[in-house]
């Protein structure tokens, strides 16, 4: 018995061991997020499931009496980075938004305010879909866009380097 006990043990821990979970961090907040240093993802690389579009003033969800849901999923392997700044408008302070990944639940949140409000997601994984939905009680929801921190390219830098080196040498000799 003892040993049926400790086999059952050894298996559970080789389980979580061999899927480990993935820890996502969430913080919200009101008003308009600070974007210095932040770039906007494209549209294109995502989908609209529901009745939704692209506007000038970014994507709009709306609630409708058939399903699907109303969502975007964004594939995360095309963002290639492990936090995104998610910025809402709300036109009235009622409903939650679900946030999925990979069909899976990661958090609900409260439309916190008619207006302007936004979402961070850290530790997100290189890959998979991330899906943003309308939530019970949830009419509309413009989504103006969603950030990830910019980097300079890697590969870019000597590039630029050697720009800028020879575009000193050809003001100095033009200055001689």
């Amino acid at each position: 018995m003892q040993k049926v006990f400790l086999w059952g043990l050894t298996g559970v821990l080789i389980g979580f061991l061999a899927f480990p979970g993935f820890s996502l961090t969430v913080k919200t907040g009101t008003g308009t997020p600070r974007l210095e240093g932040w770039c906007q993802v494209d549209w294109k690389l995502g989908s609209i499931i529901g009745h939704g579009g692209v506007t000038e003033h970014g994507l709009i969800l709306s609630a409708a009496q058939v399903p699907p849901i109303p969502s975007y999923e964004l594939n995360l392997k095309f963002v290639k980075n492990e936090k995104l700044r998610l910025f809402f408008e709300s036109p009235n302070p009622a409903g939650t938004i679900l946030i999925y990944l990979d069909e899976e639940l990661v958090n609900m949140a409260y439309v916190p305010t008619m207006g302007p409000w936004w979402m961070e997601l850290e530790d997100l994984p290189a890959s998979g879909f991330l899906r943003v939905e309308l939530g019970s009680c949830t009419d509309a929801l413009l989504i103006r866009g969603i950030y990830y921190p910019c980097q300079v390219c890697p590969s870019c830098v000597p590039w630029f380097v050697v720009g800028v080196l020879v575009g000193a040498l050809l003001v100095w000799l033009v200055m001689r």
